[in-house]
């Protein structure tokens, strides 16, 4: 039977998740060294799922984009109506899960959502799996960032960076060009991109997408 979380007692154990090999050892290593059991290093949807059905530990760390196939919220929220006081610790190079697919589902209860970017000391990710345990027992809402702007316009945001001019993205999404014109208005709004005679709007939210996920878009 799953162990219940007692603070101070046993060390935390805990599965990690990453399909990038350095990134899998140099956090798996950093919190064994700061007193949590890494029971097993995972880097695909299959093995994680597999490890925390065998070893069911107190929390998962799992990087969000593990490439072709299932998010690491898709594997979390999947895992957790097996083990609903299993925590969660998501780790991104985007700032927002919607920048990675805009039909992102929300994140489990009492997660804890960390851009890799902002982690200046591995006492961040060992701080991050106590807090996100103690969500999860607490059934805490989850830690999650979100830039201001609509799911529709997180879609439109990456289809312009993708160098698709308005009425491409308009044919894309079934909307009108005008449409995605008030959309793109809309976000260099909230989005503080001036609209200033000699600036490039287009140009300036692009730069804005890539400074959002950390230039670790795939093609």
């Amino acid at each position: 039977m799953r162990r219940t979380y007692c603070d101070g007692v046993k060390p935390l154990t805990v599965v990690v998740v990453d399909d990038h090999g350095l990134t899998l050892s140099a956090v798996s290593d950093s919190l064994a060294i700061n007193g949590l059991t890494v029971l097993a290093r995972a880097r695909d949807a299959v093995s994680a799922v597999n490890a925390v059905i065998k070893f069911q530990p107190d929390a998962l760390v799992i990087d969000l984009d593990l490439g072709p196939g299932p998010s690491g919220i898709h594997i979390a929220v999947s895992l957790r109506k097996q083990f609903p006081l299993l925590g969660v610790v998501i780790l991104s190079g985007y700032s927002d899960p919607r920048l990675l697919s805009a039909d992102m589902p929300a994140s489990p209860l009492g997660s804890v959502y960390l851009v890799k970017q902002q982690i200046d000391g591995t006492g961040v990710v060992v701080t991050a799996v106590r807090e996100a345990v103690e969500r999860a027992h607490s059934g805490s809402a989850a830690s999650v960032p979100a830039i201001a702007l609509t799911r529709m316009q997180v879609t439109v945001l990456d289809l312009l960076s993708r160098g698709l001019t308005n009425a491409a993205i308009a044919d894309r999404l079934s909307v009108s060009e005008d449409n995605i014109a008030k959309h793109i208005t809309r976000m260099a709004k909230k989005l503080g991109v001036s609209r200033n005679e000699g600036t490039n709007v287009r140009g300036a939210l692009t730069g804005a997408y890539f400074a959002f996920v950390g230039n670790r878009r795939e093609p």
